[in-house]
């Protein structure tokens, strides 16, 4: 019995081009690094997010400059740069709903 043209036999290490090829590239730290600086910098220059905004931008752009020295705390500030952002865009979703409340219960008037 002859084994497939394609498959090397059991046990013998397939030529070289076999196989599936290179994986597709993960984001990785740099790339989130960069969207949370973008988006860190558009909320700090606007009116009701600029606390967390700026905070965010900061952090981010730590961040960005430690992906290739420290990975790990550019992922750990990453990751508190996108719950100071969380924190302060809820806030102001809690007070715009306050402020709506007020008005539908006439509290405003």
């Amino acid at each position: 019995m002859s084994s497939s043209p394609t498959a090397p036999p059991y046990g013998q290490q397939p030529p070289p081009g076999y196989g599936y090829g290179y994986p597709p590239p993960q984001q990785g730290p740099r790339t989130h690094a960069i969207v949370a600086l973008v988006i860190s910098i558009v909320l700090a220059l606007s009116c009701y997010i600029t606390p967390g905004g700026i905070a965010g931008a900061i952090m981010s752009g730590i961040a960005l400059g430690q992906v290739d020295t420290h990975p790990d705390k550019a992922r750990n500030l990453l990751k508190w740069t996108w719950i100071s952002i969380g924190i302060n865009v809820a806030l102001v979703v809690l007070g715009f709903g306050v402020i709506i409340a007020l008005g539908v219960s006439g509290n405003l008037d």
